[in-house]
């Protein structure tokens, strides 16, 4: 729990904060036109910008992609009560996928790209894209928004949203920055 507000308290950490979100954000709003399902989410290639940056910087990315999101929320037309859940859900994005990568990786290992590498940032991008839909679903049923069906399919096409863009373009985005970025 301590590292849960850490990156508020390092002048570091808090600049990786604004980075991850403005980025997040401006890469969601152009697909924000691309409805799946109306008033709830969109064709979202953005997507892999939470688990790629959380296993790379950490809580700092995950605060970055909740406050992204809700950047894109904003000014894309879409912000309503479920934003909570979509604020909460993106952060648990990010923060899951960290807590895999710190749980599975040993300290000290080697920083370059490798299969193992890239299968432990799969397997932490399906978690983390799991969380992120399960609490948007519950959100979205909690809040009458959507009936429970509906709320269910909507945490299963937000898992399978999330997880697609991670797979595909997280992948290629650690391969290209793992070791190389300074946090």
């Amino acid at each position: 729990m301590e590292d849960l507000f850490s990156p508020f308290r390092q002048w570091r950490q808090a600049r990786w904060i604004i980075i991850v979100a403005l980025l997040y954000g401006a890469l969601l709003l152009p697909f924000k036109p691309l409805v799946v399902v109306p008033g709830f989410t969109e064709v979202r290639p953005a997507n892999f910008i939470p688990p790629l940056a959380g296993v790379l910087l950490g809580p700092a990315a995950a605060w970055g992609s909740a406050f992204g999101n809700l950047i894109a929320d904003l000014f894309g037309g879409t912000f309503s009560a479920g934003s909570l859940f979509g604020f909460i859900g993106n952060f648990l994005f990010a923060w899951a996928p960290w807590k895999v990568w710190e749980f599975t990786r040993e300290k000290g290992e080697e920083k370059k790209p490798d299969l193992h590498l890239l299968g432990v940032f799969v397997i932490a991008s399906l978690a983390g894209s799991a969380v992120c839909g399960l609490v948007i679903g519950i959100g979205l049923g909690v809040l009458g928004l959507q009936m429970p069906t509906q709320a269910l399919f909507m945490s299963m096409f937000i898992t399978l949203n999330n997880f697609m863009a991670s797979l595909v373009l997280g992948s290629i985005g650690l391969w290209l920055l793992y070791g190389k970025l300074k946090v």
